[in-house]
C-alpha cells in the first residue's frame, strides 16, 4: 500500500478563505460584538406577529398550527413552522455558518458558498476569494439584512452551493454530486423562501440546457440521461425533507389572495365579483426602472434609498429659510426623500459594484468558457424581467404563461440573478486571464474593447445626469398636498421641491464620479498586467506567458478595490448607525398608553389599530405582540380578509357590521389633536387613544335567521346592510332556518389556539355563528364528540347547527398536509442519512483501491 502525502499547499488557500470571510463578517458587523443589536424592521414586526405563539409554545413546548393575533387568525405554520421531527436538516444550518451570530454568519454563508461553487469550476482559491467577495457584499445583501429578510439572505447563501453541488453532477462525480445535490436542496428549501428558491430553479435551467446541449453534440447520450435522473431524485429528495413545509404552504396557498379572491369590476349591471388571482398591478408594482438599471454600476442614480436627504442638504437649509413650524417643516422635510424613483419605496438599490460591472464586460468579450453562453442571456433576461410593468408586453406574457411566476410580486427582486451571474462570469474571466494560455495581443484588445463599452455605460448615466428631471408623480402630489392643507404658499412648496431636486441630482453626480474612479484603479490594475504580459512575450516569443508575469499583486489589487467599492456602499444601509443599544432595542415593541388600558381587559376580543390611519392596520404586526389584532401583516394573506379588506375595511366609514361580527372590541385611533402626517416624526407627539366598540358581538353568538345568497359575491354586497346579531348570510340553500329562543345561549369556554371550546344549552334546534376566520382546511367541529359540519357564513366567518341540549363544543384545527408532511420528510431524511453513509463507503473503497 502507497501513502499519498498531504498536500498543505493545496489546502492553505481554502483556509486563509474560511478565516477571510470569517474576518471580515465579524469586524463589518462589529458593533454586534460591543453590546448593541441591529434594528430591523421585519424583524419586528415578525416578533409580533408570533409573539402569542411563542408565549404557547413556552407553556407546550412547540408552536400552536394557528395564529390568533392576527386577521382574525390564519394558519400558525405561515408564521413559525418547527418541524416536530427529531432528525432535521436545518440543524446543519448552524454548521455551514459555523455557529456564528446573525448578521455575521449571513455574509459568511454568501461568501462560502460561493467560493465553494468557483472551486467546483476549478477556479484559482484567490480568484474564488474576490469573486465570492463581489457576491457576497453587493449591495442587495446588506439591503436585506436591515430590511429583516433573513430568510430571503439565507437562501441567497444556498443557492451557490447548490448549483456547485449540480455543476458536480455534471462533472461525472455521480456520488458526491448526488449527495451534495440531495443536502443543498434540502437546505435551501428549508429556508422557506420560495421567490428565491424559483430564481435559483431558473439559474439551473438555463445551467442544464446549456449542459444538455453541450453533452448531446460530444454524443454522450448516457452521460446526460444519467446526469439529469440523479439531479431530479437528489433535489426530489432535498425538497421532501421539507415536506411539512411544501404541503402546508401549498395548501395555504389555494386560500390566499395570489390564488383566489374576488374582483370587483364596473359593468352594465352594477358591481360584479370574479375569481381571481394576483392582479398585475399587485405583481408588478415594485417594478425596476429601465433608466434604474444603471444602480448597478452607480448606486444613487435614484437618490439610494426612501430615506430623508440630511440635515445638510439644500432641502433642509430651504425649509429653515421658509421659517415654519416645526411640524410643517418636518412634513416637507419627510415628503421628499432621497428615493424619486418608481417604486413605491425602497430601502437601498442593487448596486453590484463599478469594478465589478466593469470586469464583468471584460470577461464577456474575453473568455471563451463554455459557461458564457448562458450566463449572458441570462444575466440580460433577469434585467428585463426586473423592468416588470416598464417592459410591459414582455413580462406580461411571462406572468400569463411563465409556470408560478405570476405567484410572485416585486419583479425587481430577480436582479438577484445578476448578482450570482455577474461575479461569476468575471472569475471565469479573470481564471483564463490570470492563469491560462492566451495569447497576448488578444487580451490586450479584448480589454480595450471592455474600456471602449465601459466608457460608453458611464457617458450614458452622464446623459442621464444632465437630462433626468429628479421628480416622482409622488413628489407633485404630496407638494399639492402639503401646500393645500398647511396653507403654505406654493411658489414656496415648488422651491422646497426644486431643493431636493437638487439634492438629488448631487447624489447621482457624486456617485457618477465615484465609479468612474473606482474603474479607472481596476482598470489601471488589469492595463498594467497586460502590458507586461505583452512585453515579456515581445521579449521571449515562444515562452507561455502565465508562467512568466505573475498576476500576484494585480489579483491583489482588484480584490482590495472591488471590496472597498462595496463595503463603502454598504454602510450607507448596514453600518454603526444601523445598530440599537439593548436597553433601546428592548423598547422597540413596548406597549403605549392605548395598550396598556386596553389590555386590562382579560377577555377574548380584538383590536384594530386606526393610529397611523386604515392602509397601516394591514401593514403592521406590532399591535399583534399585546391582543389578536383584526389587523396584521402577511405578504400573502387568505383571500377571505383581504377581500373584506378590499371591499369593506377601506371603506370611509369603515363598515360597523363587519367590525362588529369579528368581535372588534376596541380600535386605536390617533389623538384628536394629531395633525395629519407622512411619518411618526411629521407632527407633535400624542399618544394615540382608545375607543371602545359597543356593538362588538363577543366569541359566539344565536341568529334568529339564516339569508341565503347565490355566491360569494352577492354575499359581499349583502355585507353593506345586514346585521350580524340577528341573521347570518349563507352561501347555500337553507334547509330549516333555526327556532330561536331567548334563553338559548352559547359561550366560550377556552380558546387554545388549535383546539376550542365551547358550551351551548338550547330548547330548539339553533344556528350559532363564531367570530373566527373560516377556513376549511383543517378545522374540524365536534358537538359532544361527533363531527358536525362547519359552515361558512358572513363571507368569511364560521358557523354551526346546534341541536337541542345541553353541548360541548369543541373546535380542532388538525390539518392533514401537516401530519402527513412531517412522516415524509422524516422518511426522507433518513434516506438521506442513508445516501452520505453510502457515499462515504464508496469514496472509502475507491481510495482504498488507489492506494493498492
Amino acid at each position: 500500500m502507497r501513502v499519498i502525502p498531504f498536500d498543505w499547499k493545496r489546502v492553505i488557500p481554502h483556509i486563509v478563505a474560511v478565516a477571510l470571510f470569517v474576518s471580515i463578517a465579524v469586524v463589518y458587523c462589529g458593533p454586534l460584538f460591543t453590546g448593541k443589536v441591529l434594528n430591523q424592521a421585519d424583524v419586528a414586526g415578525w416578533m409580533g406577529s408570533v409573539h402569542q405563539m411563542q408565549q404557547y409554545k413556552a407553556a407546550h413546548g412547540h408552536f400552536p398550527l394557528w395564529n390568533n393575533s392576527m386577521f382574525g387568525g390564519m394558519p400558525g405554520y405561515q408564521t413559525a413552522l418547527e418541524s416536530r421531527n427529531l432528525l432535521s436538516l436545518s440543524w446543519l444550518h448552524y454548521f455551514f455558518t459555523l455557529f456564528l451570530p446573525a448578521p455575521v454568519s449571513f455574509f459568511f454563508l454568501l461568501c462560502i458558498s460561493f467560493y465553494f461553487l468557483t472551486q467546483v469550476l476549478r477556479i484559482n482559491p484567490w480568484i474564488g476569494i474576490l469573486a465570492a467577495l463581489a457576491y457576497g457584499y453587493a449591495s442587495f445583501s446588506p439591503i436585506l439584512v436591515v430590511a429583516g429578510h433573513e430568510t430571503e439572505i439565507q437562501a441567497m447563501g444556498y443557492a451557490p452551493f447548490l448549483l456547485g453541488a449540480l455543476l458536480l453532477l455534471y462533472q461525472g462525480h455521480y456520488r458526491w454530486g448526488t449527495f451534495l445535490v440531495a443536502l443543498f436542496s434540502g437546505l435551501l428549501v428549508s429556508r422557506n423562501h420560495p421567490q428565491i428558491t424559483y430564481y435559483f430553479l431558473i439559474i439551473a435551467g438555463a445551467l442544464t440546457l446549456a449542459f444538455v446541449v453541450q453533452t448531446l453534440r460530444a454524443r454522450r447520450y448516457k452521460h446526460v440521461l444519467v446526469c439529469l435522473a440523479l439531479a431530479a431524485v437528489a433535489g426530489a429528495l432535498g425538497a421532501l425533507t421539507n415536506a411539512t413545509n411544501l404541503l402546508t404552504t401549498y395548501e395555504y396557498s389555494q386560500e390566499t389572495a395570489r390564488s383566489t379572491g374576488l374582483r370587483m369590476e364596473a359593468s352594465q349591471g352594477g358591481n360584479s365579483f370574479d375569481k381571481k388571482g394576483p392582479s398585475l398591478d399587485y405583481a408588478f408594482q415594485w417594478s425596476y426602472g429601465q433608466a434604474e438599471t444603471m444602480t448597478l454600476l452607480v448606486p444613487d442614480v435614484y437618490g439610494g434609498a426612501s430615506q430623508t436627504l440630511g440635515k445638510d442638504s439644500r432641502l433642509a437649509r430651504a425649509l429653515e429659510r421658509g421659517h415654519l413650524p416645526a411640524w410643517e417643516s418636518d412634513q416637507f422635510f419627510t415628503a421628499f426623500n432621497a428615493y424619486w424613483g418608481d417604486q413605491p419605496d425602497t430601502t437601498g438599490p442593487v448596486y453590484l459594484g463599478a469594478i465589478v460591472c466593469f470586469l464583468f464586460l471584460f470577461a464577456a468579450v474575453y473568455t471563451r468558457s463554455l459557461h458564457r453562453v448562458w450566463i449572458i442571456p441570462l444575466t440580460v433576461l433577469a434585467i428585463l424581467m426586473a423592468w416588470g410593468k416598464h417592459f410591459a408586453p414582455f413580462n406580461t406574457f411571462l406572468f400569463h404563461h411563465l409556470p408560478f411566476y405570476n405567484k410572485f410580486r416585486a419583479p425587481s427582486m430577480i436582479l438577484y440573478i445578476p448578482q450570482l451571474t455577474v461575479p461569476l462570469l468575471v472569475a471565469l474571466g479573470l481564471q483564463q486571464l490570470f492563469f491560462e494560455k492566451d495569447p497576448s495581443p488578444r487580451s490586450q484588445r479584448r480589454f480595450h474593447l471592455a474600456l471602449i463599452l465601459t466608457g460608453a455605460v458611464l457617458l450614458t448615466g452622464v446623459a442621464l445626469y444632465l437630462g433626468l428631471d429628479y421628480q416622482s408623480a409622488r413628489d407633485i402630489q404630496r407638494d399639492q398636498y402639503l401646500t393645500q392643507i398647511n396653507k403654505v404658499d406654493p411658489v414656496m412648496g415648488k422651491s422646497f421641491l426644486q431643493a431636493a431636486t437638487e439634492d438629488r441630482q448631487d447624489l447621482f453626480g457624486s456617485d457618477l464620479l465615484r465609479s468612474a474612479l473606482f474603474i479607472a484603479g481596476a482598470a489601471l490594475c488589469l492595463g498594467l498586467f497586460i502590458r507586461r504580459r505583452v512585453r515579456a512575450d515581445r521579449i521571449r516569443e515562444g515562452s507561455e506567458p502565465a508562467d512568466r508575469v505573475r498576476p500576484g499583486f494585480a489579483l491583489a489589487g482588484l480584490t482590495v478595490l472591488v471590496f472597498v467599492d462595496l463595503l463603502l456602499v454598504d454602510t450607507r444601509y448596514l453600518g454603526y448607525h444601523s445598530y440599537l443599544d439593548k436597553e433601546e432595542a428592548a423598547t422597540s415593541i413596548s406597549p403605549t398608553t392605548a395598550n396598556q388600558e386596553i389590555s386590562a381587559d382579560t377577555g377574548y376580543y380584538r383590536v384594530l389599530n386606526l393610529s397611523e390611519g386604515l392602509n397601516n392596520a394591514f401593514q403592521e404586526s406590532e399591535t399583534s405582540y399585546f391582543h389578536n389584532s383584526l389587523g396584521g401583516y402577511h405578504p400573502a394573506k387568505l383571500a377571505l380578509i383581504e377581500d373584506l379588506i378590499t371591499y369593506q375595511l377601506s371603506k370611509q366609514p369603515v363598515n360597523q357590521a363587519v367590525l362588529d361580527m369579528f368581535n372588534t372590541k376596541y380600535v386605536i385611533v390617533p389623538h384628536p389633536l394629531s395633525p395629519v402626517s407622512f411619518s411618526e416624526s411629521s407632527a407633535p407627539a400624542r399618544d394615540p387613544v382608545v375607543v371602545r366598540n359597543p356593538g362588538a358581538l363577543g366569541a359566539c353568538w344565536l341568529v334568529r335567521r339564516l339569508h341565503p345568497v347565490p355566491g360569494p359575491a352577492e354575499a359581499m354586497r349583502a355585507l353593506d346592510h345586514f346585521d350580524p346579531m340577528d341573521s347570518a348570510l349563507i352561501e347555500a340553500p337553507v334547509a330549516a332556518q333555526p327556532q330561536y329562543t331567548s334563553g338559548d345561549s352559547i359561550h366560550l369556554v377556552s380558546n387554545q389556539n388549535d383546539d376550542i371550546f365551547y358550551t351551548a344549552s338550547a330548547k330548539a334546534p339553533e344556528f350559532a355563528v363564531f367570530s373566527e376566520i373560516y377556513y376549511p382546511l383543517g378545522w374540524k367541529a365536534y358537538i359532544d364528540g361527533q363531527e358536525a359540519p362547519i359552515r361558512k357564513v358572513d363571507y368569511a366567518l364560521r358557523g354551526l347547527a346546534i341541536p337541542p341540549g345541553q353541548h360541548e363544543i369543541h373546535f380542532a384545527f388538525r390539518p392533514v398536509s401537516f401530519y402527513t408532511g412531517e412522516k415524509i420528510a422524516a422518511f426522507s431524511t433518513w434516506v438521506m442519512l442513508l445516501l452520505f453513509v453510502g457515499t462515504l463507503a464508496g469514496e472509502y473503497r475507491r481510495r482504498r483501491r488507489n492506494l493498492l
